[in-house]
């Protein structure tokens, strides 16, 4: 996460869930068959002549398809992490807690990972969504993200799985991210002039550095600087900095500055 985002789940001991249009990837959310639709749309646009593709896909079509996509993404709110996990045949768990592909998310030098028990998680977010009130919201959920390749998507469109939410499937091109998801589902929008693309779920309990085993770690790019003002910072609210253990160029050439 940027600063921003972090210091606003510490200090206000908030999850924020994002709705899914906020999203980077396109087509976050869609059921299989939409997915199917979206990708010989943009086959046949590719290669077929304007005229025939215009007969085939007209304004109508266009404008309905676009409406039906929003309307998915405006149903679910999500909150995305990342999932570190050991090998079934190991004694004990892995310490891998950062990805130099995750971090290219984050602006060059400026984020941070927090780390946090995922039994622990689960409990916090269950036990303050048993006290929300929320009119628009319907259900929640959580799974683990399903990796698939536009093959594998259309062999699932006769699945009968019925727990297998599009919200819990992406391309195996995002396959780095190894998201677990927690959701929550909205069955209808109350105040049209207030469609909110988040929601923040305030928890029952504070999150606790030690009792909750929690780490944050700086980016690998972030300077000495940066990072000494952000530890100090960090603490006030009773949490520490870690710097990260990745090495990458930038920190190799800072260390002989």
């Amino acid at each position: 996460m940027d600063f921003t985002k972090i210091w606003d789940l510490l200090s206000t001991n908030s999850i924020y869930f994002s709705r899914l249009d906020t999203f980077h990837d396109p087509i976050e959310g869609l059921v299989l068959q939409d997915r199917a639709y979206l990708q010989h749309f943009h086959i046949h646009k590719c290669e077929l002549p304007q005229e025939e593709f215009s007969k085939i896909y007209n304004a109508s079509f266009t404008d309905a398809f676009q409406a039906k996509i929003k309307d998915w993404k405006n149903g679910i709110y999500c909150s995305c992490w990342y999932l570190t996990e050991s090998k079934t045949d190991q004694t004990i768990n892995s310490a891998h807690h950062e990805l130099l592909a995750m971090w290219n998310y984050i602006k060059q030098g400026e984020g941070f990972v927090m780390k946090i028990n995922f039994q622990r998680l689960l409990n916090l977010i269950s036990d303050a969504l048993l006290l929300l009130q929320d009119e628009e919201l319907c259900q929640a959920k959580y799974g683990k993200v399903y990796y698939l390749s536009y093959g594998e998507h259309s062999k699932m469109l006769d699945n009968t799985q019925g727990d297998l939410m599009p919200s819990l499937i992406k391309h195996n091109a995002y396959s780095f991210e190894n998201e677990l998801r927690f959701l929550l589902l909205r069955e209808r929008i109350i105040d049209i002039t207030n469609d909110r693309q988040g929601i923040k779920i305030k928890l029952n309990q504070p999150l606790n550095l030690k009792t909750d085993e929690i780490e944050i770690i700086a980016h690998p790019n972030m300077n000495e600087n940066d990072f000494k003002f952000y530890r100090e910072k960090f603490s006030r609210i009773g949490f520490d900095l870690k710097a990260s253990s990745i090495l990458t160029k930038q920190a190799i050439d800072e260390l002989f500055v």
